[in-house]
């Protein structure tokens, strides 16, 4: 129990007996989940760019966690961020394809991949978030699948900025 749920307790309580009624008590706890639940609303919203025959850039903004802010989550949680990854991806790619309807599968890429965080993370903490984000790659016809034999080589750029987001710029190999 916080600071402040304790202070409302105290109020609640009678003076007499020096209890506090269960109507009161189970409001102020649901009141403290419904905060937190609200606090983890996941967003995003993908864009997907043909920079030049070539290249390609793929943005997800929206916030991405750190692999151990991941780990402590329910499933329930980490299923809601899946969930918003694969739902922004998918408008993203529906978007591009209907811009151009000729475009074919990517069999041989280079990706370099710029993540944009507030404050700096070590190299595995945005891991799990990272994959997630590549594989909406080959579950939305993007690339041929997502094995070293497709993505020849990858790298990670972190930028410290305001923003979150992450960036993906996809080379396609002749």
């Amino acid at each position: 129990i916080d600071k402040k749920m304790l202070k409302a307790l105290e109020k609640l309580k009678n003076k007499d007996n020096n209890t506090i009624d269960l109507k009161d008590f189970k409001s102020i706890f649901s009141e403290k989940i419904n905060k937190t639940r609200t606090k983890l609303e996941f967003k995003f919203n993908c864009n997907i760019e043909q920079i030049n025959e070539n290249d390609f850039l793929i943005s997800f903004i929206g916030k991405h966690y750190a692999k151990n802010v991941i780990q402590n989550w329910h499933r329930g949680i980490l299923l809601r961020n899946k969930k918003a990854i694969k739902e922004a991806a998918k408008n993203g790619y529906l978007k591009f394809y209907s811009k151009n309807p000729n475009f074919k599968k990517l069999d041989k890429i280079k990706v370099l991949i710029k993540v944009y965080n507030p404050r700096s993370r070590d190299d595995d903490a945005n891991y799990d978030t990272l994959k997630w984000l590549r594989d909406t790659f080959t579950f939305n016809h993007f690339i041929l699948d997502d094995n070293r034999k497709v993505i020849l080589d990858s790298k990670e750029v972190e930028i410290i900025s305001k923003e979150w987001k992450v960036e993906f710029l996809i080379m396609k190999v002749n």
